[in-house]
This record gives structure tokens, sequence and C-alpha cells, in this order.
């Protein structure tokens, strides 16, 4: 999936089931009702606590200046992170899932959306967060983009500033093992159509509310890391991929300029 597929698909989410797509596994939590009695957003104040607490454990601070939530949706993290730093930016590449969080922000000019499409972050300047958060987004792009987004946190943090994000390693079941393998092996073109093809057999109309999920192995992940100027503090199997994945939270500081 190209990014400009990516962004078809998540235009198309946000603007039919922008908090469905966001937490699917819980159906109640995308209900109007529910979003006006804050569970929603209430459950990603819960998110952020756990992951303060987690960083507590490896002996790091959750706070700063500024902190970035990539893959920021309908901003239920962006919000819950207001109050660790003072500003907070939540870059997605869905439009209609960025216009949601502005409409129902709580923070003013402390949380900052943007939409951001191309393959980079050039939108940010170097150097110019604390920390940066990122889960259960890396996971829909192509493994070449979600390196060159790390690649891109990296440019982004601080000299010790911290990095945590989520991406899937490899498939548990068989026959997941046999759709990764056809992912890996066919060319893109026929992969498309192998995929709308798929869909449209399954009796769903709609191709772009397809979420595609990709995997890449953790030793890459961390050569990637190691070979980008940071440091692996922490690396925690998680459940976030779903239960036909094997998946990890890495958690990475910036070393300063000249070390290794």
């Amino acid at each position: 999936m190209d990014l400009t597929r990516l962004q078809r698909v998540w235009n198309s989410l946000g603007e039919t089931e922008p908090f469905w797509a966001v937490i699917t596994e819980s159906s109640s939590l995308s209900t109007s009702a529910d979003f006006k009695n804050e569970r929603f957003y209430q459950s990603g104040v819960d998110e952020i606590k756990a992951v303060s607490d987690y960083l507590t454990s490896l002996g790091l601070t959750l706070q700063g200046k500024r902190a970035l939530d990539f893959g920021c949706g309908v901003g239920r993290l962006t919000q819950a992170l207001a109050p660790y730093f003072d500003r907070v930016d939540g870059v997605d590449i869905a439009a209609s899932m960025v216009e949601t969080a502005r409409q129902h922000n709580v923070h003013g000019d402390q949380c900052v959306y943007h939409v951001n499409t191309a393959d980079n972050l050039a939108i940010f300047p170097e150097a110019a967060f604390d920390f940066i958060y990122s889960n259960i987004t890396l996971q829909h792009m192509e493994p070449q983009y979600a390196l060159k987004y790390v690649q891109e946190f990296l440019r982004l943090l601080k000299p010790g500033g911290i990095a945590l994000f989520q991406i899937p390693c490899h498939r548990k079941s068989l026959s997941g093992k046999v759709k990764q393998l056809i992912r890996r092996t066919l060319p893109q073109p026929l992969y498309t159509l192998y995929v709308d093809l798929k869909f449209r057999l399954s009796g769903l109309s709609d191709s772009l509310s397809l979420m595609e999920m990709y995997g890449i192995p953790q030793k890459e992940v961390t050569a990637w890391i190691t070979g980008n100027g940071g440091s692996l503090i922490g690396r925690q199997e998680d459940a976030y991929a779903g239960s036909d994945w094997v998946s990890f939270r890495y958690c990475v500081v910036k070393l300063p300029a000249g070390v290794n």
C-alpha cells in the first residue's frame, strides 16, 4: 500500500467511522453517546498513563516542552499527552481525521494538528521534540515507509529525547504466514489487484475500508535504530497488532551527535 492509497483508506474511514477506526476491537467506544461521555478519550488518558509508568520502570520520565503524536487520528492520544508537555503536535495522513481532532480539541493551542502526506516529516525542524509516540500506525504501512518514519523520529528528537513506537514483527498462524509470504513475493501491482479482488469476493463493497497490516523483523528494526543515531533502551512485546501477530513496542533514546 503506497502512501496515496493509504491516505485514501484513512480519509474514507475518517469520514465514516473515525472513532471505530482507532479502536476497532470496541465498537461501543465509537458511538456518539459514549464519545460525549468521554469514554473514548479516557481510553487515551489510560494508555498514556501506562506509557508514563513504563518509562518510569526504565528510569525515564514522560515530560518536556514538546511532544509528537504520529498517526494522531482524532486526537485521542494527542490530548492525553497534553498534561505532560507544554505543546503536543498531532500529525496524520488523513485530513478527515485531523478535522475531527481539531473539532474536539479541548486544549486550545497546546494541541496543534497537522496533515502530512509525504514520506517524511520535513514539516518539522530537526531536534524539535522531547518525546515522540506512535501506536497502531506504522503497522498499516509498507515497511519501507515505516522505517523511513522511524529515521525521521530520530532526526526530530533532541539529544536525549525519547521515541516510543509499535511495529509488528511477524504473523503467528500458518494462514497469516502465507499472507505475509504472498505480500513479500508478489510485485506491487499484482498484490494490489489481489487485495482488491479478495475484498470484493468477501462481500464487502468498499475496498477503501481495508486496513492492511505489515510486519518488520525485530532485528531489522533494532539495526535501523542504532544505524540512525538511536539507543534501544527497551523492547516489549504487546498485543496491539491483534491475536495473529507478534508485535513489539520499542523505546529509543536519541544519542548526542558523534556518540555510537
